[in-house]
Order: structure tokens, then sequence, then C-alpha cells
């Protein structure tokens, strides 16, 4: 289940990109997971991102279902 979004007020600027940081959650780092397609947004936390294609609006695409053990 998702629990927690971060939207780009969550994000820092930092280098002229946005970047997510995963601390900002008040969490601990070994239970929390990013998704994401954007290589800036996990600078912070890259081990704690699994890091996605970019979508292309193929609805044949299946990279969040094939993610589902």
């Amino acid at each position: 289940a998702i629990q927690y979004r971060l939207y780009r007020p969550e994000t820092q600027y930092h280098n002229g990109k946005h970047v997510r940081d995963l601390s900002k959650l008040n969490r601990d780092l070994s239970q929390v997971l990013m998704l994401s397609a954007n290589p800036g947004a996990w600078e912070f936390q890259p081990e704690n991102t699994v890091k996605l294609q970019p979508w292309r609006k193929d609805q044949n695409d299946t990279t969040l279902l094939d993610l589902i053990p």
C-alpha cells in the first residue's frame, strides 16, 4: 500500500533540479521505497529507489505490474 506521496512542494531544489528527500518523511528509511522515472528525484537516496523507465503513454506498458511479486 502506498501510504505517503511526495509531490513537487515536498522536494528540495538542488543543483538545478528537484530532488525528493526521503529523510523528510521521518520514517525508518530501511522501510521506505520510492518508485521514480526521474533520475534527479533519487539523488539523495538512490538505494531506496526502484528506477523506472519513463512512461510514454504506451497502453501495453506493464512496468508497474511487473513489480508485483
